[in-house]
């Protein structure tokens, strides 16, 4: 069923990809609960959001990914910026 749909009046259009339900913003705490409990099941080591992100970005340039390429995936102003990382 569509999310709107099952909202009702309830619902928010703010057109996000993610959403609580309704329509409007996850509520942080979910997020990392939903995070927490992925990373259990998994069986890997405990990393915030932001440890995968540069983990992402030392795996790209070790695989021999060009820096710039790099770069433009972390949304760095400079190339700089990313090799000082």
């Amino acid at each position: 069923m569509n999310a709107a749909l099952a909202a009702g009046k309830f619902w928010v259009d703010r057109d996000l990809i993610f959403e609580g339900g309704t329509g409007d913003l996850l509520r942080q705490q979910r997020v990392r609960y939903q995070f927490e409990r992925a990373v259990e099941r998994a069986k890997v080591p405990a990393l915030t959001p932001h440890g995968m992100r540069h983990t992402m970005a030392t795996l790209m340039l070790a695989a021999g990914v060009h820096p710039k390429i790099v770069q433009e995936r972390l949304g760095h102003a400079t190339i700089q910026m990313t090799l000082d990382r």
